[in-house]
């Protein structure tokens, strides 16, 4: 009996799988190649930004956290957005978005740009 259970419970996820596989593979794909740039890369210039901008650890972590707490905020807002947009289009504001963060993320003058970049 349990074992029937799950089964039916394993087909039927394998069922949602099969019948999604291209937007499962496309969001999975999203997911992995975020953390690159959020994770990494950012960590790599950690030093160089807290040298141009003459800042602290402690100051740096508090412009990351806030811009990170305060986009958190935001996925409420967002994530509307996108249960009644096409997924492409979603897609391509979110990349000219992060393209446009990271090169304001360059050409920032002071902390408060370096702020909005990371927000």
């Amino acid at each position: 009996m349990i074992l029937a259970q799950r089964r039916s419970i394993f087909n039927g996820i394998y069922q949602v799988f099969f019948k999604n596989k291209r937007l499962i593979s496309f969001g999975f794909s999203l997911t992995f190649f975020s953390s690159f740039g959020q994770t990494f890369l950012l960590y790599l210039y950690v030093p160089a930004i807290l040298k141009e901008f003459d800042l602290s650890r402690f100051s740096f972590g508090l412009i990351y956290g806030a811009a990170t707490i305060m986009s958190g905020l935001t996925l409420a807002v967002v994530g509307k957005i996108i249960d009644r947009s096409q997924l492409r289009q979603y897609t391509l504001t979110a990349v000219f978005l992060l393209i446009f963060s990271c090169l304001l993320s360059g050409f920032s003058l002071n902390p408060a740009f370096l702020f909005i970049s990371l927000f």
